[in-house]
């Protein structure tokens, strides 16, 4: 056999590396940081999709929705009712058997003669509730 120092070489480059690759104190994470990167791009997507997901759904529901108490509480807030006034608003409604939210298109269930015994009592205020919301004097 005869000696090649070329080859001696290459034998010697690659096997010092396998052997001392190991302990020259190299970071072990060289090989871990692309994988650690892909991860954190696929995770970054993800959760960018669930955030878009999630707002879609909050416009849909926001723009769809035959709720009659939603459309109730939207109407107070539009006519800045307080409390009380909305208390009232849903006595009355229950009293005559409708709808809350109708009583801000029928003028006529604010009529004082009509009122059921119950709210006799709050005449006054059904009054000057209508006053608020239809822009009358008196009923």
């Amino acid at each position: 056999m005869t000696f090649n120092p070329s080859l001696w070489l290459l034998a010697r480059s690659q096997d010092g590396y396998r052997l001392w690759g190991r302990f020259d104190h190299a970071s072990t994470t060289s090989e871990i940081k692309p994988v650690l990167f892909l991860l954190g791009g696929f995770a970054l997507v993800a959760i960018l999709a669930i955030v878009w997901n999630v707002f879609k759904r909050r416009s849909q529901r926001l723009y769809t929705s035959n709720s009659t108490s939603r459309l109730f509480r939207e109407l107070c807030r539009a006519h800045q009712l307080s409390r009380a006034d909305r208390r009232l608003l849903k006595n009355l409604a229950a009293a005559k058997a409708e709808s809350p939210a109708m009583l801000f298109i029928k003028p006529e269930s604010f009529d004082g003669s009509r009122l059921p015994d119950a709210l006799k009592s709050e005449s006054t205020a059904i009054r000057k509730l209508h006053a608020r919301l239809f822009n009358a004097s008196q009923i």
